[in-house]
């Protein structure tokens, strides 16, 4: 687990992930914006196929903590991300008190 800002150059964005991460009311604005800061991110074992897949997660712009999970493509050296998933983490949910125990605990710059 790692925490930073996470490296690439742009967005990869098709009609695919476009409408399967807007699916929980979650803009693509806010997707975008939500990549800006430094966040805690790792890499997902249990979902990654032929490529790897990441979570990251934050603060939204509202303050709302988000979950994207994403993957880094490359294109030409054009390192893109693509957003897979995205939504909003409840108030008071388990995820939640995870990620504010974790984000006590010194982490590993990214």
């Amino acid at each position: 687990m790692k925490i930073g800002n996470i490296g690439f150059e742009n967005f990869d964005w098709d009609e695919g992930n476009y409408l399967h991460c807007q699916a929980h009311g979650i803009t693509i604005e806010e997707i975008e914006s939500f990549f800006s800061q430094e966040l805690l991110y790792f890499e997902d074992r249990r979902n990654s196929g032929s490529e790897k897949r990441w979570i990251a997660v934050g603060k939204a712009e509202d303050k709302r903590l988000m979950f994207v999970a994403y993957t880094i493509r490359k294109l030409g050296d054009e390192r893109l991300l693509r957003p897979i998933s995205a939504r909003h983490i409840h108030r008071n949910s388990k995820e939640e008190k995870v990620y504010e125990e974790i984000r006590k605990k010194p982490l590993e710059r990214g």
